[in-house]
């Protein structure tokens, strides 16, 4: 058995984080602490492709239950700075997973990335970004946020985005813009 586990952390490959998210987890299920350190040694955080958020996100998860805490911030941070802001439902998952992790630094360079690209003319993405900031514990952000007056900006076309933000505003008390939105959304109808 450890030869084989000697053989698969030897041909593991790094650049994937999900193949060593799962490799991660075999290796501590079977009590395999030897191969474990050689393949942390191997540097996967430093190694690992950011293309796909959810991957780099399961292998933060591992690397964490690993305990390997400076394989942990190398990959936060290279994520939090590099990887893909395309995908709300992963960006969301990645925040609350540097949040969980108490990743602050991280957290605070990937959440400032993310308000700096949002289309503010897009009600659901104001929507999700605001509650992604609002569950991050980020309220400068979320102040930030609201002071672009996003009840003035948004596009009005599609009133389901426009309810969505309107949920969102209220989760947040943002009780001027959630009237000033409601007001100009009935004014447009």
């Amino acid at each position: 058995m450890r030869m084989l586990a000697g053989r698969i952390v030897a041909q593991a490959p790094l650049g994937d984080p999900a193949a060593v998210a799962e490799l991660l987890n075999a290796l501590r299920n079977v009590g395999a602490g030897r191969e474990l350190a050689a393949l942390l040694d191997g540097d996967p955080a430093g190694k690992a492709r950011l293309t796909h958020q959810s991957a780099v996100t399961r292998l933060l998860r591992g690397l964490e239950e690993a305990g390997a805490t400076d394989q942990v911030r190398v990959l936060a941070t290279r994520a939090a700075a590099h990887g893909p802001i395309n995908d709300r439902d992963q960006m969301w998952q990645f925040a609350g997973t540097l949040r969980r992790m108490n990743a602050n630094r991280p957290l605070e360079v990937f959440l400032a990335r993310v308000t700096a690209e949002v289309d503010l003319d897009d009600p659901y993405a104001v929507a999700w970004l605001l509650l992604v900031l609002h569950d991050s514990g980020a309220d400068e952000h979320v102040s930030a946020l609201l002071a672009t007056d996003p009840a003035a900006r948004v596009a009005l076309a599609d009133l389901m985005a426009v309810a969505t933000l309107l949920h969102a505003l209220e989760d947040t008390a943002a009780a001027g813009q959630v009237q000033a939105l409601a007001e100009r959304a009935w004014l447009c109808r």
